[in-house]
């Protein structure tokens, strides 16, 4: 068997799979107090050597399962081992999954000494510092960032591309690289105009807060970034972002007699495009915005949706277009149903259920 196919194959074996579960529920468990009070650990020292074995193993793998799979064992013994050397490994598990926020995350809360780096051995620092080097961004001249998988794969395409769909789950940082594509892509252009569309009146006030932040962070007017659609909102001496919703974006170019030329347009929530009115809307509001300038780049940001490509087919006949979809697992999810025992209000029942229909 081959070193490729080794994770698909561990994921599935039924002695990994009982010896995870285990580490699973003690994870679940460790997180109620008074449920772990009346629970007997019975995950062994040698389960979780195992474990770590295998979680270096299958954190080498694009599955959504091994991802995952190596996520909770890394997350385990992060925060319940006591030596040094198993929260180094299950570091260096995060680190393989390019999942930098979690070791910051796991160093701020205690549960990690900073510089686990240096204490790897040398192959294991080479193999590090290649990854950082893959995995970092530079946007403008003076600014940087460690990207995961997701991100980095965004960023080429984004590069090379004029049409990109996205679609990958929300906790993989979508509106951070966005926004920071964003930053790089006005540093290296002069009085561009960027529209960034959202479904709904409360995302462009969230929207609004991160991108000025981000961009004009002591709100020096530097750039010009507008919510309302009035006709002085546009300045053409100076680079706009304008953050609208699709009703909004019409107004706004209703107001003017001449309508300006968008050369980015960012669609978030994408996939509302196929709702019923105002769906209809955002597709013709696209379909005006495109029409005044054919090099302009689209960019169409949704959840995980199983066929982002379609919302390519207004690209130009001979444009570069990109489809990225993407499972990257950056964090876990536990699904607990919780019920009342009857007659007896202060006692409830918890189940957990997990990909083998365990249940706690």
């Amino acid at each position: 068997m081959s070193m490729k196919d080794l994770p698909n194959w561990l994921v599935r074996n039924k002695g990994f799979i009982k010896k995870l579960e285990k580490l699973t529920i003690a994870s679940v468990v460790g997180q109620f107090p008074s449920v772990r009070a009346s629970h007997e650990k019975d995950i062994s020292d040698l389960d979780i050597s195992y474990l770590l074995t295998c979680g270096s193993i299958l954190s080498q793998s694009n599955d959504e399962l091994c991802q995952d799979s190596a996520l909770r064992i890394s997350q385990y013994c992060l925060i319940n081992s006591v030596t040094v050397q198993r929260k180094d490994s299950a570091a260096l598990i995060l680190d393989t999954l390019a999942n930098n926020a979690t070791v910051e995350l796991a160093v701020e809360k205690g549960f990690l000494s900073e510089g686990f780096e240096k204490r790897l051995p040398i192959a294991g620092q080479l193999e590090a510092m290649k990854r950082k080097i893959e995995h970092t961004i530079e946007i403008g001249n003076d600014k940087s960032i460690y990207a995961n998988k997701f991100q980095s794969e965004f960023w080429d395409s984004a590069q090379q591309n004029e049409w990109i769909s996205v679609s990958a789950p929300t906790s993989v940082g979508k509106s951070f690289i966005l926004e920071s594509w964003v930053e790089d892509y006005i540093f290296k252009r002069d009085k561009s105009l960027i529209v960034y569309l959202v479904p709904t009146r409360a995302l462009i006030s969230e929207v609004f807060e991160s991108v000025v932040t981000r961009l004009d962070p002591y709100r020096t007017g530097v750039i010009n970034i507008q919510t309302l659609p009035l006709r002085t909102a546009y300045d053409n001496s100076k680079t706009n972002v304008f953050i609208f919703t699709q009703e909004r974006l019409n107004i706004f170019y209703n107001s003017l007699n001449e309508k300006p030329i968008v050369d980015l347009l960012i669609i978030d929530e994408a996939h509302k495009i196929g709702d019923s009115l105002r769906g209809i809307f955002l597709q013709y509001v696209l379909e005006m915005t495109c029409a005044r300038n054919r090099h302009i780049k689209v960019i169409f940001a949704s959840p995980f949706t199983s066929n982002p490509e379609l919302l390519l087919s207004d690209a130009p006949y001979k444009g570069k277009t990109s489809v990225i979809k993407s499972s990257y697992v950056t964090v876990n999810q536990n699904l607990i149903w919780v019920e009342q025992r009857p007659n007896t209000p202060k006692k409830w029942r918890m189940y957990f259920f997990s990909e083998a229909n365990g249940n706690l």
